[in-house]
């Protein structure tokens, strides 16, 4: 209650204002500060739910603009390393093909672009591919494995709990298999084992990520 409702009270107890008096003017004024209070909780409530919602609206776009990102990356990190750890043989004449074709031969693979560039301004085309797709391999994946590390680690904060575990098991996966294929270069028999292992058990881990993206941003298979 106010100081001034306190007062007027007070002032008319002293003054013989009744008991019936003082009782209906605190319940006047009591009534009226209860709502003036309540109204005002009300309205910082209201105020920080807003805000509340506020964030989680920004929390949840920047996910789903990161997810679709993150998504490429991940499977881009694993053709990368299905493409590279599997020794190529080129049977056709890349320097006889037209542009068009030779862009389109190089696009059916995943090579960067700036290794695709590479070899399309090449004088000698077929030699640049070799050297591209069997000797730099592991520059691609490195390349390919950074810009996952750096765009995870960055916006992980953004994911709900299942999608961010399932993403630090694959980022953690991916930096052990990246470092495991730099060790074994130079040696088949444990390419082969080592593509072998890697092509079932990140299949399973990606589609078990693809799996909480697909229900995080409610897609349904038709």
């Amino acid at each position: 209650m106010s100081n001034i409702a306190v007062a007027v009270i007070q002032f008319l107890g002293a003054v013989g204002g009744g008991a019936v008096v003082v009782f209906a003017l605190i319940k006047f004024f009591g009534k009226r500060i209860f709502e003036h209070h309540i109204n005002r909780l009300t309205e910082k409530y209201k105020l920080k739910l807003n805000l509340e919602f506020d964030r989680i609206s920004k929390l949840n776009q920047k996910e789903f603009e990161i997810l679709p990102t993150l998504w490429e990356y991940v499977v881009t990190f694993r053709s990368m390393v299905l493409f590279y750890s599997d020794k190529k043989t080129l049977y056709d004449d890349l320097n006889q093909y037209s542009n068009e074709s030779l862009i389109e031969f190089l696009n059916g693979n995943p090579i960067p672009e700036y290794h695709k560039k590479l070899i399309i301004e090449s004088s000698d085309k077929n030699e640049t591919y070799v050297r591209v797709v069997n000797v730099l391999g592991y520059e691609s994946i490195k390349q390919q494995f950074n810009l996952f590390d750096s765009e995870y680690k960055y916006n992980k904060i953004f994911f709900t709990k299942k999608i961010s575990e399932c993403l630090a098991d694959i980022h953690k996966y991916y930096h052990e298999c990246f470092m495991i294929y730099l060790n074994i270069q130079g040696d088949a028999k444990a390419i082969l084992a080592f593509r072998t292992d890697f092509d079932k058990i990140s299949l399973v881990k990606i589609d078990g990520l693809g799996n909480l993206i697909k229900d995080r941003l409610r897609f349904v298979d038709e």
